[in-house]
């Protein structure tokens, strides 16, 4: 089964705090028609990746947010994460 997650948006709650930062992603799959929407925190990504394995489609994107400099996030908004 192929799973995709994808990272639709990025909003810093405070421009002035490093640590909030929020993503929202949606994560789907060929057996669900409708994708699952959820969000992240910069905080809760940190926290993630040092326990996921990135051998996933939802592990690669928390890994891609924590490894990414601030200055890029709004770049990685529509990047794809592919598990087949």
């Amino acid at each position: 089964m192929q799973v995709n997650a994808t990272i639709l948006a990025h909003e810093a709650v405070e421009p002035e705090s490093d640590e909030l930062h929020r993503f929202i992603f949606s994560i789907s799959d060929e057996l669900n028609t409708q994708p699952v929407r959820n969000v992240v925190s910069l905080r809760t990504a940190r926290v993630l990746a040092s326990e996921l394995v990135p051998d996933t489609a939802f592990g690669r994107m928390i890994l891609t947010i924590v490894q990414s400099d601030p200055a890029d996030y709004d770049h990685l908004v529509g990047k794809a994460f592919r598990h087949a």
